[in-house]
Order: structure tokens, then C-alpha cells, then sequence
């Protein structure tokens, strides 16, 4: 759980008799990691597998399209059998055996992509025509005439005035009206083609622009306006009629198409990768040291014995990096998702995601202190992001649970004047305030609580990440690396964090900061932070100057070691301030309700409609200040995660392990 699993790099050699059973086997067990072959065999490799294993990629994703194109998610069959007689054209004859229902969705899809093309265009024209469907008149019969010129278009309505001044030196009629919108003027001008020809100039260079009504609608605005609405809505349910009839007559077909498909592609994935020697083939890659006597297993069985499986190692250092293979219970694995926005662990590293299930709940209640708001964002996630995303939904649930225990430690509930019933628990246990009460109400002396407490909790990480830093170096055997590097940035971190961490109290820690550097140097604590700091600081510097001189590098090492140094001073500097944002997150939100109540009070003395209006800003206020504190403090709380904390121990730029897997129970069966 805190380490990525053991993976062995194996080496399978089979004969051509029995490779085919081998493929399938391996894909039904899923516990293989397919990688690329070793360098001295890669020549041997077999192209045309690489393009069968392209091709079927390309086919599941065409697929995927027509499980969008008919509103269906995508989801694969349970025991499905695929029977392959050859595996370059299995892909062939599953077209061919689902070609009815392939056709159906292609000339399907070229419909419904025409029929939405035809409603974009008209609703490119809706905005304008319903700006004029008050117009009772054909515009086009009186731009088509012969007699006269007629011109009809648009333009700001500040344009009016100007408009009728700009056509007065020509023979033309001018009609001008505002629209509702305000904003616009149609303007119609007539008169003898020249005439309106220059007139037309004129209005142009006041922002005029003709309008014209499509000739497939009638020229009629009202008539029009009318006409691509009913067409609009005729063609929504046109496809709507032919989704349904892909749903009630091929989704099926499709699904199971697509389960053999994706079957297929896993199976390919390890042909692509295979190599061929006369009649041998050679594949490598990966499997968990637990999972090895099993993999013998099916080799043994699927070859009657005839098979040699070579071990290449754990951990061998190749170009490419062994991959990392990360098991968690399944309570931790959404925070698995969040780690791996910042990257995958690598095999010797520490996987922080036990630390994350707690950090991040606490720093983002700390920051988000509601019962309220945290109920609020329970529900959003358990109501809207769970069917979309289940994992994150469970993270965002988390912690909205622990914004609800820091609301109720904080006595907010939707706010201050809704929050009055939980101060009064806290009052009736003897507490004059609520443990972590917002200074807005409490006053000072709660301010420095919990400046106190984001110093500790900045601390506590920054050494420990420092800690986890040491520990990762020592797992990948870089002990030179450990000693020079890691050793002396847990000295700078560990000390210049010990008084938060021993007093738990901004005003002491501060005064034994400033006597480390300042002096007098009397108390024990100071002395530790003081040279801790500097054994750190000339630890960085030297160790890998003297490192690399016992590597043979001379002394070109001694620049990264002053820039180490350099960094870490900068780091120390900026990352424990860093941590105050805590208390600053829940000073804004706590200050956002007070000002919205300050809003609301004068609306509650004047009657019930005074009360109604009060409540109503009073709850507005609530929701804006709920989505976006809410926002605000999962950003910040992933900043210190990810920024702050992870710099220190965390590269994540390993690669997963992908076993070759199917994606449901299924079986390949062999037709010989």
C-alpha cells in the first residue's frame, strides 16, 4: 500500500504450434504487462500484428462514436466467446459478421450529421428572425422587385438619427425601428436603384448590414420565424426517432461487436509486441513476483511444457523504466486519481495516497469551516458528479463530510445567523466560543489558534515530505544521493520547522526563530534551529561537490550544489508561509458570510416582506459563497499538495503497469 508492488522482467519463448493458445491464455489472466522487446531481438518483429493492433484501436474508437451518436455509454458484453481462426483478419470477419448493423450506424450517422447541420443553420437565423417576426410583410418579394430597390437590414440602434441624416440627399423612402432588444434598429430603405444603391453605402458606414431570409423559408419574417421553429423542432425529432430506432434495433449488435473488438485489441497488443526466430517466438515484459508461479501455470498448460521462461530481473535500469504496478484498498483509490493528476509513482517511490486520504480532507475543512456548505457539496457530488464520476465524486464527498466537522468545530451552519443553535452546544459545554471560531467573530486571540495551527500543519508536512525524500533515495539504492542531497534538506526543513512543531503557538515560535537568527542564542531550541539550519545549508553545498569528486567529475559538481542550497533556503522561505493560506481560506469565507449578513439584518426588522427579502439574500449569499469557496479551496488544497509538499519526496514521473487484460469475463477460443 505505501510501496508499489515487486514486478519481475520475464522473457517467454514458445513454438509457432502453440503460440496462438499462449496469446490467448495470457489475455484471459491479466497479469501480464506487455513492454516493448529487447533491443537485440527488436529487428524480428513482426509489422504487420503493429498495424492489426492500430487498426482495432482505430475501430474502437469509430465505435465509441456510435455509442455518442445514439446517447448510450459505453459498456462491453458479459461472456462473450471470440473464436479466432487468424488474428491479422479476426477484425475482418467481425465486420463482416456485424455488417448489417455497421451500415445501419454509418449511413445513420451521415443522416443525423446532416440533419443537425440543417438545424444549426437555422437556428443561426433564429435570433435574428425572432428579433422581426412582428414583421407582417414579404421582405423578399419587395427586394425582388423590378420597379424599385428595396433594402432591408440591421444596425445599432444608436445609428437611427445618423441613419435618416445620411439619406436625406437621396431620392429614398427611410423606415427605422428599435427593436425589443434595445440594441438593434431594423432600418428599410426604397426608392430608385441608384439611389438606393448610394443610400445603402451611406448605412453601411454606420454599422447597416443587409438582412436576408433564407430561400427555404418563407419571406414572411412572421411566416418565417414560424417556419424554422416547426423545422428545428421536425428535425430534433427526426433524430431522436432514429436514435431510438439504433437503440431498440442494433445497440445490442453493437455492444457485442464491441466487446469482441476490444478482446481482440488486447490480444493484439501482445502480438505487436512479439518477435519471431524460425519457429520461435520471443515476447518480454512484466509480471507481479507474486503472480509468477501462475503465469508458469498457463504457460505449462497452454504449451504442454514445451515453453522457456527467461528472468531478467527487478528493477533492471534500462531506457525505459520498469513499470509500476500501485495496489490500494479499494476505499483509497479515488485519491489514487488525484495523485495521478501529478504523475505515476516510480517503482522504488513512495506512494503518498494513505497521507492524501488524510491531509487533504483536514486542510480543506480547515479552509471551508460549514456544516452547511459541506452538506451542500455532499450533495452535489452525491447527486451530479457521482454518474459521471464516480472516484472524484467520492473524494469530493469526503470532503465535504470534513467541512461539515470543521463547520460544527467552528459553529457555522449556512452562516452566522443560521450558525446561532451549534455556538450555543459549545457554550452549554463551557466553551465561551466554539474551538476553531472564526476571528471575524471571536476576535484575536482565535486569529493567532489558527495562524498556530496552519504553522504546525506546514511543519508537519514540509518535514515529513523532507522525511519521505530521505526514504524514497534509500529505497532506490541511491545512498550517496540520500546522504549528500536528502540528509541535509530533512536538517533545513526539520529545523526551521521544529518550533512550530514544539509549541504549537505563532507567538513562541516566532521569538525562537528570530533568537536563531538574530541571538542570543540561549535556549536549547534555538541553538538546534540556528545550526541544524547551517549543517543543512553546508550540507547541500558540499555533498555533492565531494559526491561527485568520488564519482571521478572533479569539482564540476560544487554549481548544483550551491543552486540546491540556494533553492532550499528559497523553499523553506516561501513554502511555511505558504501554509497560511489555510487560515487565510477560512478568514474569506467566514468574511463573505459576515457581509452578506450584514446585508441581510436591516431587511429582517421591516415585516415579513422585509423578512422575505432578507432570507432571500441571506441564501443567495450562501450559494455563491458555497460554490465558490468550495472551488477555491480544492484548488489550494491540491497547491499545497502538489506544490508545497510533493517537491519534496514525490517525482511521479513513473509509467503504470497495463496488464493485458479483458475487459469482462470473457474467453478466446483457438479454431485450429
Amino acid at each position: 500500500m505505501l510501496l508499489p508492488r515487486v514486478v519481475e522482467e520475464l522473457l517467454v519463448a514458445v513454438d509457432e504450434e502453440t503460440y496462438n493458445n499462449v496469446v490467448a491464455r495470457i489475455a484471459e489472466s491479466g497479469i501480464f504487462h506487455v513492454d516493448e522487446p529487447p533491443e537485440e531481438l527488436g529487428g524480428w518483429r513482426d509489422r504487420s500484428f503493429q498495424a492489426a493492433y492500430m487498426s482495432s484501436q482505430e475501430t474502437l474508437r469509430r465505435l465509441e462514436g456510435y455509442f455518442r451518436l445514439v446517447d448510450s455509454p459505453v459498456s462491453p458484453v458479459d461472456g462473450v466467446e471470440l473464436r479466432i481462426k487468424s488474428w491479422l483478419n479476426a477484425l475482418g470477419d467481425l465486420e463482416r459478421d456485424y455488417s448489417k448493423a455497421l451500415k445501419e450506424f454509418r449511413s445513420s450517422e451521415e443522416e443525423i450529421t446532416r440533419l443537425k447541420e440543417k438545424m444549426e443553420h437555422l437556428k443561426s437565423y433564429l435570433g435574428i428572425l425572432d428579433l422581426i417576426s412582428h414583421v407582417d410583410a414579404d421582405l423578399r418579394a419587395a427586394q425582388d422587385a423590378e420597379s424599385i430597390s428595396f433594402a432591408v437590414g440591421l444596425a445599432p440602434a444608436t445609428a437611427v438619427a445618423e441613419a435618416e441624416a445620411a439619406t436625406e440627399e437621396y431620392d429614398v423612402l427611410v423606415a427605422t425601428e428599435v427593436l425589443g432588444d434595445g440594441k438593434q434598429a431594423l432600418i428599410a430603405v426604397a426608392g430608385p436603384h441608384e439611389d438606393v444603391a448610394r443610400a445603402v453605402g451611406a448605412l453601411r458606414r454606420l454599422g447597416w448590414s443587409p438582412l436576408r431570409i433564407p430561400e427555404e423559408l418563407p419571406g414572411n419574417p412572421r411566416e418565417a420565424y414560424d417556419s424554422a421553429v416547426r423545422e428545428i423542432n421536425e428535425t430534433a425529432s427526426r433524430i431522436e426517432a432514429i436514435k431510438e430506432y439504433l437503440r431498440k434495433e442494433y445497440l445490442g449488435q453493437l455492444r457485442e461487436y464491441y466487446t469482441k473488438v476490444l478482446i481482440l485489441s488486447r490480444a493484439l497488443k501482445l502480438l505487436a509486441n512479439t518477435v519471431r526466430s524460425g519457429s520461435l517466438y520471443f515476447f518480454r515484459g512484466y509480471v507481479d513476483s507474486r503472480d509468477k508461479r501462475r503465469l508458469e501455470s498457463i504457460l505449462d498448460e497452454a504449451t504442454g511444457g514445451a515453453y522457456t521462461l527467461y528472468t531478467l530481473g527487478v528493477g533492471r535500469r534500462l531506457e525505459r523504466k520498469p513499470p509500476t504496478k500501485v495496489e490500494l484498498p479499494r476505499i483509497l483509490r479515488p485519491f489514487k486519481k488525484i495523485l495521478e493528476m501529478y504523475g505515476h509513482p516510480e517503482p522504488y517511490e513512495l506512494v503518498p495516497v494513505v497521507f492524501m486520504a488524510v491531509t487533504m480532507p483536514v486542510i480543506f475543512g480547515l479552509m471551508f469551516p460549514d456544516i452547511g456548505h459541506g452538506l451542500l457539496v455532499v450533495l452535489f457530488a452525491l447527486l451530479f458528479m457521482k454518474k459521471r464520476d464516480p472516484e472524484f465524486a467520492f473524494v469530493a464527498a469526503l470532503l465535504g463530510v470534513a467541512g461539515m466537522v470543521t463547520g460544527f468545530l467552528a459553529g457555522e451552519f449556512f452562516g452566522p445567523i443560521t450558525g446561532k443553535p451549534i455556538v450555543g452546544i459549545w457554550q452549554s459545554l463551557g466553551y465561551e466560543e466554539p474551538p476553531l471560531a472564526s476571528p471575524v467573530h471571536a476576535g484575536g486571540e482565535m486569529l493567532y489558534r489558527l495562524m498556530s495551527l496552519s504553522l504546525w500543519i506546514a511543519g508537519f508536512m514540509l518535514t515529513f515530505g523532507a522525511f519521505l525524500g530521505l526514504v524514497d533515495a534509500l529505497l532506490a539504492g541511491e545512498k550517496g544521493h540520500a546522504i549528500a542531497v536528502k540528509m541535509p534538506k530533512l536538517l533545513i526543513f526539520g529545523s526551521a520547522s521544529l518550533p512550530f512543531l514544539l509549541y504549537f503557538d505563532v507567538h513562541k515560535a516566532s521569538s525562537v526563530i528570530g533568537e536563531a537568527v538574530f541571538g542570543p542564542r540561549e535556549s536549547l531550541v534555538s541553538n538546534i534551529v540556528f545550526y541544524g539550519f547551517i549543517a543543512g545549508l553546508l550540507g547541500l553545498l558540499l555533498g555533492e561537490t565531494i559526491l561527485g569528486y568520488l564519482e571521478g567529475h572533479g569539482l564540476s559538481h560544487f554549481g548544483s550544489g550551491f543552486m540546491e542550497m540556494f533553492e532550499s533556503v528559497l523553499m523553506t522561505l516561501g513554502n511555511i508561509p505558504s501554509f497560511l493560506r489555510i487560515l487565510g481560506l477560512s478568514l474569506a469565507h467566514s468574511g463573505l458570510m459576515e457581509g452578506f449578513t450584514i446585508m441581510a439584518e436591516p431587511f429582517f426588522e421591516k415585516g415579513a416582506m422585509g423578512l422575505l427579502i432578507g432570507a432571500i439574500v441571506y441564501i443567495i449569499g450562501n450559494i455563491l459563497t458555497a460554490g465558490l469557496e468550495a472551488i477555491i479551496a480544492f484548488a489550494h488544497d491540491l497547491r499545497l499538495h502538489f506544490y508545497e509538499w510533493f517537491t519534496k519526496f514525490y517525482t511521479g514521473t513513473g509509467r503504470p503497469f497495463t496488464a493485458i487484460e479483458l475487459p469482462i469475463k470473457a474467453r478466446i477460443v483457438i479454431i485450429s
